[in-house]
């Protein structure tokens, strides 16, 4: 059932009315937007299929949105009548940006925290998280490196080191 309500507010009195677009049987009246009665144009179908994965890889991978959008592009054998009304990388990139970010954790806003096991492994499931140890009640230090990584360091002959990192977020700086 379709319904609004509006309400006023005269003299401290609370009134409220509610419009319905349809019957006690829910039989369409008339009103706002009359029920479809044709079918759906299957370019915008495919259009939303192509959206739809984009969107469900951006929520379980890490890669680029730009990557997955050039792969499930690529992937899908569309038209060129729907590829012609598909929204660009660009376009598409705020709302799949927004749906990633609502199941990304918050960063922290103190020293004590703990990180979530998804992140404490690479994507091949290698660890990825060295140590994670609190030193003093603001001192929370992290080593992040893959056994790999570990590898090149202990066999290169020279190691050089840079300490700038006025980039990171609160809490992290070095």
């Amino acid at each position: 059932m379709n319904a609004t309500t509006e309400s006023s507010d005269k003299e401290n009195i609370k009134i409220s009315f509610v419009k319905s677009n349809k019957d006690t049987n829910d039989k369409y009246l008339g009103g706002d937007v009359p029920e479809h009665d044709h079918e759906s144009n299957p370019e915008l179908v495919e259009v939303r299929q192509v959206r739809q994965k984009i969107k469900e890889r951006a929520l379980q991978e890490i890669i680029p949105i730009s990557i997955i959008y050039e792969q499930e592009t690529s992937k899908a054998s569309i038209s060129s009548t729907t590829l012609a009304i598909l929204p660009t990388s660009h376009e598409i990139y705020p709302s799949v940006a927004k749906a990633r970010q609502k199941v990304v954790p918050l960063l922290p806003n103190c020293c004590s925290f703990d990180i979530p096991d998804d992140y404490k492994h690479a994507i091949d499931g290698n660890r990825f998280l060295l140590a994670d140890e609190l030193l003093a009640r603001r001192e929370h230090l992290l080593i992040f490196a893959s056994d790999h990584q570990l590898d090149l360091l202990f066999q290169s002959p020279v190691i050089c080191m840079d300490g700038t990192f006025s980039k990171s977020p609160p809490h992290f700086m070095q």
